[in-house]
């Protein structure tokens, strides 16, 4: 069986969505309400989970990326994933109690990578939301859109997040 080509194939079709909304001009990340460093969330297939902001984990997926991109532009990349790879995201990320919130320490970066390096979709956890993103724009197979202020969803993130 050498020289035979792998590939793999989602059958299930299954994708998430990791979401990099950008900075708002002015203030102090969690003093003044602005995002200064952006901040990342991210969606498995219909829900949304997003630490630091006020939408309740499993929002769906679509409001939330219009809320973001209605005042500031947002960065997309989907990915496939299994069913117990989003399983494990999404209950990783229902263990960060937005009580617990710190600018530095435990923000939207770290819990959005606090929930995928047990998926093995990453493997790097830093606090800060462009450096999250990148991770996964890594991932094999990964797809990026960019959506500015005010503009529409794509009709690929559409049909991903379904």
């Amino acid at each position: 069986m050498t020289g035979q080509l792998i590939v793999r194939t989602d059958h299930l079709g299954l994708n998430s969505v990791g979401i990099l909304s950008g900075s708002e001009p002015g203030g102090i990340p969690g003093v003044s309400g602005n995002y200064s460093f952006g901040h990342i969330a991210i969606a498995t297939s219909p829900s949304a989970y997003s630490f630091g902001t006020a939408h309740p984990y499993g929002s769906p997926t679509v409001e939330y990326i219009q809320s973001q991109v209605a005042s500031r532009n947002v960065e997309l990349v989907t990915f496939d994933t299994t069913r117990e790879q989003e399983t494990m995201i999404e209950k990783v990320m229902k263990t960060h109690d937005k009580s617990t919130y710190n600018v530095r320490s435990r923000n939207c970066a770290t819990a959005v990578a606090d929930s995928l390096i047990p998926t093995k979709l990453i493997d790097d956890r830093s606090p800060l939301p462009g450096i999250v993103f990148q991770e996964l724009m890594l991932i094999e197979g990964a797809k990026y859109h960019f959506m500015p202020k005010g503009g529409d969803i794509p009709q690929a993130v559409l049909d991903a997040v379904k």
